[in-house]
């Protein structure tokens, strides 16, 4: 970082002289910060801290003291707090151990560490914000939800911080090989739905004044259960369910094009319109010889074998589409064959192709493939590349600009 290093361990009588000029010039909403991501981290130098807060205070300073940490030392965090800290904030870019330890690496300290910080800080009347570094197709998870919802209820958390993790993205996502994170639904829906599971949560970019001792709405640990995964935690791609219907029709109610969209929750093989379609769209499960997902829900999902497969919506479409009409199907880029030859079978042709890699020089994840009823031609091929030199293309940031934050 640019500022000038100290040459000396200031004593706490020096931080309380600086905390008391910066008190003389903030007399509103005064906040002073132990720490910085890129600065260490203060709580190596527990006793300094802890000595400079109770002076402080002991001499009628007011406003909020923060302390922003990993938390990796859950006695220094209850010392500060009896001392006369007001607020923390915990840096991490995961709540599921194995995510966090792949990256934060932690010697000394464990993951489990950092949850005891977290909830010896709500017991002693803490403001806790987590400060989570956001990585998509990370952190927007099914598996993030659940793991973060529980962090965040069971030790009291009363706010997240939201912010990029500048990383190159390659070197990340092989860091994370291995991992089953689930369906990905996109930040703002992520948010959506862990505000619904944790009401009281708060979502910011700050650390928020919250004076010498903050009134807290969050549960204290042990007040809090996970709730039952019904609609606040059905997947985006989940199973055709009451539930997966209610939030996709809820959904459908606060988007700009609430007027013409309708959720329909009824097995495609007792579907029976008295229309036809001009475009028909599906994501539709892919697995099929892959182990089933011990959750029902997303084998549900995931497998054609347990839910709608790509051949059942082609045989619909044979039927369904009106001439001209168009049916676009996403897939794994490694069944493109087998959906364009199933395609065939039904009488749809391909008009258009596009393969989606997540940088140049790999080969492609994923095929989107537009099929059009009654017509037969060369079909346009065209690739989209997502990422390039550790940011979003411009051709995929103005595909996306309508449905995520980060565009």
């Amino acid at each position: 970082t640019p500022q000038c290093r100290l040459t000396f361990t200031p004593t706490p009588e020096e931080l309380v002289e600086v905390m008391s000029f910066h008190a003389g010039r903030e007399t509103k909403t005064p906040i002073y910060s132990f720490g910085q991501g890129c600065e260490g981290d203060p709580l190596m130098n527990p006793d300094l801290l802890v000595e400079s807060v109770r002076l402080f205070r002991s001499r009628g300073g007011v406003g909020t003291v923060n302390c922003n940490t990993n938390a990796s030392r859950t006695e220094a965090v209850e010392r500060l707090a009896q001392a006369g800290l007001s607020s923390i904030r915990v840096s991490l870019n995961s709540a599921r151990p194995e995510v966090y330890e792949r990256y934060y690496r932690p010697h000394g300290y464990s993951f489990d560490d950092v949850r005891r910080s977290i909830a010896v800080a709500r017991k002693n009347g803490l403001w806790v914000s987590l400060n989570l570094l956001f990585f998509p197709g990370v952190t927007d998870s099914e598996g993030e939800l659940e793991a973060l919802a529980r962090l965040v209820g069971e030790n009291g958390v009363s706010m997240i911080q939201w912010r990029n993790l500048n990383i190159d993205p390659e070197w990340y996502l092989g860091l994370m090989r291995g991992i089953d994170h689930g369906p990905i639904m996109g930040l703002s829906l992520f948010m959506k739905r862990l505000k619904k599971l944790c009401p009281w949560l708060r979502f910011g970019y700050f650390n928020p004044y919250v004076g010498e001792k903050a009134e807290l709405t969050a549960p204290l640990p042990g007040q809090w259960q996970m709730p039952d995964l019904s609609v606040a935690d059905a997947p985006l791609a989940g199973p055709a369910s009451e539930d997966a219907a209610g939030e996709a029709d809820e959904n459908f109610r606060e988007s700009p094009w609430s007027g013409i969209l309708t959720a329909l929750h009824t097995p495609l093989s007792e579907y029976n319109p008295d229309c036809g379609f001009d475009l028909i769209v599906s994501n539709p499960p892919y697995y099929d010889d892959s182990l089933t997902n011990p959750d029902a829900r997303k084998a549900t999902a995931r497998h054609t074998g347990d839910g709608l497969s790509y051949r059942e919506i082609l045989a619909f479409a044979e039927t369904r589409l009106n001439t001209g009409g168009r049916l676009c199907i996403i897939l794994p880029a490694d069944q493109e064959k087998e959906l364009l030859r199933y395609g065939r079978m039904h009488g749809l042709h391909p008009s258009n192709i596009l393969r989606i890699k997540t940088v140049q020089r790999k080969a492609p994840s994923r095929t989107i493939v537009t099929f059009k009823s009654g017509e037969r031609a060369v079909p346009v091929e065209d690739c989209l590349v997502i990422m390039e030199k550790g940011s979003y293309t411009r051709q995929y940031l103005s595909l996306v600009k309508d449905y995520y934050l980060f565009a």
